[in-house]
């Protein structure tokens, strides 16, 4: 791994300089699109409260909560930096205490976890190198029965930086683009949806996929 990449993931392990809408006090503030996952979820998932969920960097947890709220109890989530754990445990207490929150890198911590009913990730994959995000990605695919991403589409341009090609900001963080939709089909997935995500923050560069796995 070359020192860029590991100062990108020091970034987030929050050594770097949290900001912005990466702070966790200002993460947890974005409830909106927390709401349309979960909205979404039950449309094309559809498993029922007592299946099994995994949040591949849930930061404080403001998705899982959301979950939590509306009844979902089978809740797993990995997390990077110490930080935002700890805040999460601050504000969604309860939730944490019900739920399994693994703290450390997602390479790792994704040992720890058996195979899942669903898996599911926000603006987490662009930020994650190829090799490791090839892992992820085959781990899901071979562990789980649907997944859902909403990830930035590879036409992505933020106020800051252009995604269209890997590209490493001034703060350390690593911007990869992705096609969750074609990496998931050349895995042997089938995509039961894929659309533009609602929440105004979220809609000019994202996209939702959903996916199943199409296993016994």
């Amino acid at each position: 791994m070359n020192d860029k990449t590991e100062a990108s993931y020091e970034y987030w392990r929050g050594i770097g300089s949290w900001s912005g809408g990466n702070a966790p006090s200002e993460y947890a503030k974005v409830e909106m699109i927390s709401s349309e996952l979960v909205d979404i979820f039950d449309k094309y998932v559809n498993k029922g409260s007592e299946c099994e969920i995994l949040e591949i960097g849930c930061n404080v947890g403001r998705n899982l909560n959301e979950f939590y709220s509306r009844g979902y109890n089978n809740l797993s989530g990995i997390e990077i930096s110490p930080a935002s754990v700890k805040f999460g445990e601050a504000i969604y207490n309860e939730m944490h205490k019900n739920s399994n929150i693994l703290v450390g890198r997602a390479k790792e911590k994704i040992k720890e976890i058996a195979k899942i009913d669903v898996v599911f990730t926000m603006a987490v994959l662009l930020h994650i190198d190829d090799k490791e995000r090839a892992f992820l990605l085959d781990w899901i695919y071979e562990n789980s029965e649907y997944a859902v991403f909403i990830e930035p589409r590879k036409d992505s341009n933020f106020s800051h930086i252009s995604t269209s090609d890997k590209v490493y900001a001034p703060d350390g963080r690593l911007f990869n683009p992705i096609d969750c939709k074609e990496e998931m089909e050349t895995r042997g997935a089938t995509i039961i949806y894929e659309g533009i995500p609602q929440t105004p923050v979220y809609k000019v560069n994202y996209e939702v996929v959903v996916a199943t796995m199409n296993k016994d």
